[in-house]
């Protein structure tokens, strides 16, 4: 008997007066994102959409640092957030990037050092030019 495959439950809350952009190409994006990493961890992830001052918060709350912040991503036993400060959000192509970069740190990338830093801004720049051609 054939295994079912779990699906990926993706829910974008905007708590910004700001309009996002297209909900289900950033949708299509985390599950290429998830497939080509081969992660199946994942049972749902949250996006949420805040103002830096938010993200500030939880910086300081979480990470003990008392700065801004373009995004942050927790791993939550199956379940992700990531969150992504829409002050710091320019061009469309802003918002994709966080999305890959939070969605990395779930699945278990992190910058401590340069080395870290230039691999996940790699994978983050690959995923976006390989999906938007698509």
């Amino acid at each position: 008997m054939k295994k079912k495959t779990q699906t990926l439950k993706i829910n974008i809350f905007n708590i910004t007066k700001h309009k996002i952009g297209n909900e289900m190409k950033l949708k299509r994006l985390v599950k290429y994102v998830i497939k080509k990493e081969n992660y199946k961890k994942l049972m749902s992830l949250n996006i949420i959409i805040a103002n830096a001052q938010y993200l500030k918060g939880l910086n300081k709350k979480f990470f003990h640092k008392n700065k801004t912040t373009n995004v942050i991503s927790f791993n939550l036993d199956g379940v992700g957030e990531i969150y992504i400060s829409r002050d710091d959000v320019h061009f469309p192509e802003d918002f994709y990037y966080y999305i890959v970069h939070g969605l990395l740190h779930i699945i278990g990338y992190d910058h401590y050092n340069k080395r870290t830093e230039q691999l996940m801004d790699n994978k983050c720049r690959l995923y976006l030019r390989d999906f938007l051609i698509l």
